[in-house]
């Protein structure tokens, strides 16, 4: 078929694995925090969570934006990064 782009640039992508729509992270910060906006208009936040030290073990808070306050609330804390943005879109599901 000439003239027809495949896969449609309307299309989402697919994450492999599981067959789910993948999400795009975007980093806030300077401070790597990131960001993502589910399909259903829930917002996730992996952001450092620093010891009363204020310095950065490794370990990564969750936060959810509340539209009702307008403000983040804190979920859970996970280490490392990566599996605190894998809990943060179980939270979402």
């Amino acid at each position: 078929m000439r003239g027809h782009a495949w896969p449609p640039l309307h299309a989402p992508k697919r994450d492999n694995k599981r067959g789910n729509t993948m999400t795009k992270w975007k980093r806030i910060d300077n401070d790597n925090t990131q960001q993502v906006t589910m399909g259903n208009g829930r917002m996730f936040r992996v952001a450092k969570h620093y010891n009363e030290n204020c310095e950065h073990n490794g370990e990564w808070q969750v936060l959810e934006y509340n539209y009702d306050s307008g403000d983040w609330e804190w979920c859970n804390t996970f280490s490392p990064m990566w599996y605190a943005k894998e809990q943060a879109l179980i939270l979402a599901s």
